[in-house]
């Protein structure tokens, strides 16, 4: 009996995803059903690659009103001051982590959130060295996330939300990842966060003529709290 054995996925390496992100345009998504999505904040996805390409994210303070606990990128509300919103996600960035962030070297799609009128604007930059010193007030954990280990996944889990007449498709996959933070305690990515995290997982796979997991619209539940496993992880 022969045996296949799959071939290993290659290492990964930031330079062909950024070579990528300076010649990249965004798709222009339209406002959710119900939604204007007409605010616009500015995030930043800090890139990293001590060996293993990944980007950083954090984990909301628990005792902030709106969105506590969640995972998001660094970023939030234009100030008066800030010359556009790459400017919005540096500056924010340097507030929320201590980190001072080189310029941007691409962009990725502007996401439209269902909770409220607000669509986050997401910028890509890449760090020079991986020390951070993030603020209690507004982070309570920190997630270097293994870019390359969510494209060895064997499927991308999520839920299939159906879209009403009118949109260029019937319905739209939101993806959903489990990923550790520092303490080892598991966090969900969800929303409109997980769409940017997957485009930029799009964008690292084509960078390196890979292919992507299959996408799984089974194992979770919605919930008013967000998504609740039902199923166990694919095998």
């Amino acid at each position: 009996m022969t045996t296949t054995v799959s071939a290993p996925i290659a290492p990964l390496r930031l330079d062909p995803l950024i070579a990528l992100l300076q010649r990249y345009v965004p798709p222009v998504i339209p406002a959710l059903p119900g939604r204007r999505n007409h605010l616009r904040g500015g995030v930043l996805v800090p890139l990293l690659d001590d060996g293993r390409p990944s980007c950083l994210m954090t984990v909301r303070a628990l005792h902030l009103r709106q969105h506590a606990g969640e995972v998001c990128f660094p970023g939030g509300r234009p100030e008066a001051a800030d010359a556009d919103l790459a400017a919005t996600a540096l500056r924010e960035t340097a507030e929320e982590l201590g980190l001072r962030c080189p310029p941007p070297v691409g962009r990725l799609a502007e996401m439209p959130l269902y909770t409220s009128d607000w669509r986050i604007c997401p910028f890509v930059s890449v760090l020079p060295e991986a020390r951070w010193s993030p603020d209690p007030a507004e982070v309570h954990a920190v997630l270097q996330v293994d870019l390359g280990a969510l494209l060895r996944l064997p499927a991308t889990e999520g839920v299939r939300w159906p879209l009403p007449p009118g949109y260029p498709v019937d319905h739209i996959f939101s993806p959903i990842f489990a990923v550790p933070d520092e303490a080892g305690v598991e966090r969900l990515i969800y929303g409109g966060t997980a769409h940017a995290l997957y485009e930029l997982l799009q964008l690292l796979a084509r960078a390196h003529r890979q292919p992507m997991p299959p996408e799984l619209a089974r194992g979770w539940a919605w919930t008013p709290a967000g998504p609740v496993r039902t199923d166990p992880p694919a095998p």
